[in-house]
């Protein structure tokens, strides 16, 4: 009888080690995974941070409104590359969907996050959050519409600062043009600005952009080569008619 109960001892203590080992792995299994979140740990910090002290809430949108069409989530991929991206949106007491993809409209985006999916590294694409990101688009590898095919480039139209003086970052702003390649560029370059109006984005083909701007005296076309975005022709658009 000692020995059934010494074993049935051994036995139960065996299990309490196996059952605290187990536990000891989930937590640390965990840890490791929300360290691999682009938005954990010093991201999320620094942005609850900015929200305490402004009276601002963020929250991550899809970049596009679903570049891949139909998804779910914040995370849109950018197709033939090998990242992800999504935008921190700001937030004053509603809920955003997502930035608008062409034009100005309501979008209050203020910074974009890129992941790199092979190693789940992640990084900004602007510093700090005190802009306006009123539109984005995305130029394609096989030309305008070709939305399957390999996104060589992002553009961002930002209202980087009140210039106006009206106490508010937005459209009425001067605004400035920015570009991002994908496994390429660091983080968005700027290509054009701050001027007072961008008024065309245009993908005219698979290497060309169209620009159109108002510069406060009248409104000039230039042509971008999208492979380095070096500006190639330019020339004021015509007058617009006085009868």
């Amino acid at each position: 009888m000692d020995n059934i109960a010494f074993f049935r001892f051994l036995n139960r203590v065996n299990a309490i080690l196996i059952t605290l080992a187990a536990i000891a792995v989930l937590l640390l299994a965990s840890g490791a995974l929300l360290s691999l979140l682009p938005f954990a740990g010093e991201h999320l910090a620094d942005v609850q941070h900015v929200a305490k002290d402004t009276g601002l809430t963020y929250e991550f949108g899809p970049l596009l409104g679903g570049i891949d069409g139909g998804h779910e989530g914040a995370l849109d991929t950018l197709t033939g590359t090998h990242e992800a991206a999504m935008v921190l949106n700001r937030v004053n007491g509603r809920r955003l969907s997502s930035l608008a993809s062409s034009g100005g409209g309501s979008a209050e985006g203020v910074n974009v996050l890129v992941l790199t999916l092979h190693d789940l590294k992640s990084h900004w694409l602007f510093q700090g959050l005190n802009r306006t990101i009123l539109s984005t688009s995305a130029i394609y590898a096989d030309g305008p519409g070709k939305s399957d095919s390999a996104v060589s480039a992002l553009l961002f139209c930002v209202a980087d600062a009140d210039t106006n003086g009206d106490g508010a970052i937005n459209e009425s702003d001067n605004q400035t043009l920015y570009y991002y390649k994908p496994d390429k560029t660091p983080v968005a370059v700027k290509l054009l600005g701050p001027i007072r109006r961008i008024t065309n984005i245009v993908q005219t083909g698979s290497n060309t952009l169209l620009v159109t701007y108002f510069n406060g005296t009248n409104d000039t076309v230039v042509i971008y080569d999208t492979d380095t975005f070096a500006p190639g022709l330019n020339a004021p658009l015509a007058a617009i008619p006085t009868h």
